[in-house]
């Protein structure tokens, strides 16, 4: 299971809790603890993964990262979704394309649904170009994004205000795996660190945040994927 480390000071500061469905958030939260439950057993890490969360509490009432009209669904439309795929589990069924040709050196483009470019390379000294960032850097900056995402959901849903999240991730990786120096070694990422910081008003308890991580540990896409590398996602709270 994900470590969870929290560190957190309070302001005297207040801020207005925002509210959502008491029966939206008892759904969603039994939803959880029965998908944690079936989840655990079938848990299989191979190499470490370590991300810690920092929570900042700030006083001053403001929107989701600064943004004035923040877009993300709210807790009635989590509800809906939810609801949606309980009474019709083949609506909650999609495929994810990515199309990728390989230009000139070690340099590749991605298209995703005909609309996205992602840029691939490799660093000068494994004899790429550098122009873009590896494919193994851009997984990483998934699980960075991807926890972002899951975070924001799932606090709209539990009603927890956000004031920002954000991550650092870093991935150790052994390349004479690669390079074929070391056939008992692993061509992919052996460990992945990292801080996710959790801004939030000085209201939300470390409690709180920490029961939010746990869902967002097991729930994120990304770190699913990643089931193969052993993850460690370390939560910090910080209350301004």
């Amino acid at each position: 299971h994900p470590t969870i480390q929290l560190r957190s000071s309070c302001s005297d500061c207040c801020h207005k809790c925002q509210c959502v469905s008491k029966t939206t958030t008892i759904m969603l939260l039994s939803h959880i603890s029965r998908a944690s439950k079936a989840l655990q057993p079938s848990i299989r890490r191979s190499a470490p993964l370590f991300l810690r969360a920092t929570t900042i509490a700030g006083g001053a009432p403001r929107s989701f990262s600064g943004i004035v009209d923040d877009d993300a669904p709210t807790a009635e439309d989590i509800g809906k979704l939810q609801d949606e795929f309980r009474a019709d589990p083949e609506s909650a069924q999609i495929v994810l394309e990515s199309e990728s040709k390989l230009t000139t050196g070690l340099r590749s483009t991605a298209t995703i649904r005909e609309k996205f470019q992602i840029l691939a390379d490799e660093p000068f000294k494994f004899g790429g170009s550098d122009t873009a960032p590896s494919p193994v850097e851009i997984i990483l900056a998934s699980l960075g994004t991807c926890q972002e995402i899951t975070y924001k959901a799932y606090a709209q849903a539990m009603g927890i205000p956000l004031l920002s999240v954000s991550l650092k991730i870093q991935g150790e990786i052994d390349m004479r795996g690669f390079f074929s120096v070391d056939p008992s070694v692993r061509p992919g990422i052996q460990k992945i660190t990292g801080v996710a910081v959790v801004e939030t008003p000085s209201s939300v308890t470390k409690e709180q945040v920490e029961e939010l991580k746990v869902v967002v540990d097991s729930h994120c896409p990304v770190s699913d994927m990643l089931g193969a590398v052993p993850m460690t996602i370390e939560l910090e709270h910080i209350q301004n």
